[in-house]
């Protein structure tokens, strides 16, 4: 089994220095995360993919925090409707970038 970094989401090469932490559960079984002690660096394709994603996700957020009609009913608000689909679209963008760098 590879281990796969929590935090950058790639796989732990031979040889990487990595970190193990154990993680408890009082609901159930508790899980091993691992991680880089140093993540390799993004692309140029992953890192515009995760800015543009980033930049989606924080509109989305702002959004609906500062929208009446979402206060009200999320399914009314023709912009969130608009924002959803834009980071959804970043959303798939941004996984396809990291799955073409590993």
């Amino acid at each position: 089994m590879t281990p796969i970094c929590t935090r950058c989401d790639r796989a732990i090469g031979d040889g990487q220095a990595y970190d193990v932490h154990l993680r408890h559960s009082a609901s159930g079984a508790g899980c091993t995360v691992y991680t880089h002690q140093l993540c390799p660096p993004r692309t140029a394709a992953e890192a515009a993919a995760r800015a543009e994603y980033d930049g989606a996700s924080n509109a989305l957020v702002d959004h609906v925090e500062n929208c009446v009609c979402c206060d009200i009913s999320h399914i009314d608000c023709s912009r969130r409707r608009e924002l959803k689909k834009v980071w959804r679209a970043a959303r798939r963008a941004d996984t396809a970038a990291r799955q073409t760098a590993r």
